[in-house]
């Protein structure tokens, strides 16, 4: 039987934007945060109307005889969803919205630093080092204060990324900034 392993964080979506489009693939309205998404990282006011056009163009499916559709994307270092729909609208009136995309960021819980080391299954040892990696220290130092030779510490450190899923100090390192970034509403990294 594989050993329990606490449950990954969960992926979210949170809202940033919607943009309604007439039949002329013409961006009618911008709600939200959408055309800072689309258009980051310039200025939303810096872009002319060609620039949108080839930003939401890529947002939409190949086929637009489709009904519904997702993509995702990256504005930035930010991972959004962009879900559209064909609007099926009675009585349509000149320039009246018929494509819907509503833009969604994605929101990684973060798994606290306190529970990396139980999430990652550390030894007591293994967190010593970790800490003296976090701390600064170098292999030599690392050694004195673990009471090992540098070897040994080279070692230890090869289990922990190993354990991690990572190849180098500044992976391990790189796993703890992670875990302690957490984005606070719609802003924030």
């Amino acid at each position: 039987m594989a050993p329990h392993r606490p449950e990954l964080p969960r992926r979210e979506w949170r809202q940033g934007g919607l943009v309604l489009l007439d039949s002329t693939q013409t961006p009618v309205y911008f709600g939200g945060d959408a055309l800072e998404i689309l258009l980051h990282p310039a200025k939303a006011l810096s872009f002319d109307a060609a620039a949108r056009a080839e930003r939401l163009a890529a947002l939409k499916p190949a086929d637009e005889s489709r009904a519904y559709w997702c993509v995702e994307f990256l504005s930035g270092r930010r991972h959004y969803r962009c879900r559209g729909m064909r609007l099926e609208i009675v009585h349509r009136a000149p320039n009246a919205p018929v494509f819907a995309m509503l833009l969604e960021r994605r929101v990684d819980e973060a798994v606290e630093a306190t529970r990396l080391p139980a999430f990652y299954r550390l030894s007591p040892r293994e967190r010593e080092a970790v800490h003296a990696l976090l701390d600064g220290l170098d292999g030599e130092q690392m050694a004195a204060r673990l009471g090992i030779s540098p070897h040994g510490v080279k070692a230890l450190l090869a289990r922990v990324m190993r354990k991690m899923g990572v190849t180098t100090r500044s992976g391990i390192l790189g796993k703890y900034v992670a875990s302690v970034r957490r984005p606070e509403g719609g802003r924030g990294r």
